[in-house]
């Protein structure tokens, strides 16, 4: 015997409240740079949207799925459907931020490591005196080309 299909809007309903609080859970810990934590969560998050995709595609291609709803029904929906969006464009923005402060300290890295590799670094002794970098015992190479009339 086969089991009866599920209600697409029903599912959708039911996964979005476990989805809406993963991403309020990731955004939390974005925001506080707690992104150890970040990857345990990523195997249910995914699980999770990819069953939300599956499922707004479902009811896009039957719309008489939202017209036979009860009123009630469908504010429910419309109010899970703004929490889903408010949570969404939260954790995109988090993700987006903690994106954009990754880049800021990549390209500090590799500004400082130019730096130092140019010999142009310089800092503090232990004693506190300013340290200027030492040039080095020769000068780089030069590529050269001669000819035979040299």
């Amino acid at each position: 015997m086969e089991k009866p299909k599920a209600n697409p809007i029903q599912e959708m309903m039911r996964v979005a409240g476990p989805l809406v609080a993963l991403m309020d859970r990731e955004t939390e810990l974005l925001t506080t740079h707690q992104t150890q934590a970040i990857a345990a969560l990523q195997e249910e998050k995914n699980g999770l949207a990819t069953t939300y995709a599956v499922l707004a595609r479902e009811i896009r291609a039957e719309p008489e799925l939202l017209r036979a709803l009860s009123r009630s029904l469908r504010d429910e929906l419309r109010e899970a459907l703004k929490r889903f969006d408010r949570a969404a464009r939260l954790n995109a923005k988090a993700i987006d931020a903690a994106r954009k402060a990754n880049e800021r300290v990549i390209h500090a890295i590799v500004e400082a490591a130019t730096t130092a590799r140019a010999g142009t670094a310089s800092g503090y002794s232990n004693s506190g005196g300013r340290v200027t970098p030492r040039r080095p015992d020769h000068a780089p190479a030069v590529s050269v080309a001669l000819n035979r009339q040299f």
